[in-house]
């Protein structure tokens, strides 16, 4: 039989036991769980204040996010989205017109791969945002005044040109200087831009190609010198039917 002293110390026991276990599956999650919260709850604040400062700044990361798309723009409209042809051809018909020059030859080479924005040459080469160089030979005859006059003319161009390579020599017959230049022409696709064609002017009845010889690299040179020749043929039969006419 259980004595009364005995009861006591079996409830003690039985007391503490309970203490235990309620401490252990209770309290002490309990803590942990306090404390994950309170570090939860930090981390949250500060990113609050980090938003929050963001959000201050909103419109000033607008505003300079703004003046650098403007600055993109203005660096790209710089730069036609292709070179043709017709491209080189119309701008000596400008350098003759603004200047002295004569230029009875233009050699077009192929249009060369330079450079994708953000990515440089490599396995990517091509696209996107992609810039492009063709360096285009004028054959000239020009008076020193003038020759200094074109080179200017090509480095002020709204679109982006250079001049690689001069060679000149003097002309004692004529008093000019007589040589070629490589004109280095850039141009950028991926942009959306259209293909702009230059503005040809008709050529009168009777004139021979103004240009002298037109010659380009690659698979169009067949189809240019074909092109020129039946040019030359058309305009050769319309200055007969006009004299027949007359």
């Amino acid at each position: 039989m259980i004595t009364k002293k005995e009861k006591k110390m079996l409830l003690y026991a039985a007391g503490g036991l309970c203490l235990v276990l309620v401490y252990f599956f209770i309290v002490a999650p309990g803590k942990e769980e306090r404390a994950e919260l309170k570090n939860t709850s930090e981390s949250l604040a500060t990113e609050l204040e980090q938003a929050k400062a963001h959000a201050d700044k909103q419109e000033y990361y607008e505003q300079e996010t703004a003046v650098m798309q403007e600055e993109i723009d203005a660096v790209l409209a710089q730069f036609p989205s292709w070179i043709t042809e017709e491209t080189t051809i119309m701008y000596a018909d400008m350098l003759e017109d603004d200047t002295d020059i004569y230029i009875p030859n233009i050699s077009i080479g192929n249009s060369n791969y330079l450079y994708t924005l953000g990515e440089g040459a490599g396995e990517m080469a091509g696209t996107g945002i992609s810039l492009y160089g063709t360096p285009v030979v004028y054959t000239y005859t020009v008076s020193y005044d003038d020759m200094k006059k074109v080179v200017r003319i090509i480095q002020e161009d709204d679109e982006r040109r250079n001049v690689e390579t001069i060679t000149l020599s003097y002309e004692s017959g004529s008093g000019k200087l007589v040589g070629n230049m490589t004109v280095n022409m850039y141009a950028v696709t991926g942009t959306g831009k259209e293909y702009v064609a230059p503005n040809v002017p008709s050529m009168m009845l009777g004139t021979d190609n103004i240009f002298g010889t037109v010659s380009a690299s690659g698979d169009n040179r067949d189809s240019d010198e074909k092109d020129t020749d039946d040019a030359e043929e058309d305009a050769e039969g319309e200055d007969v039917s006009l004299e027949d006419g007359e």
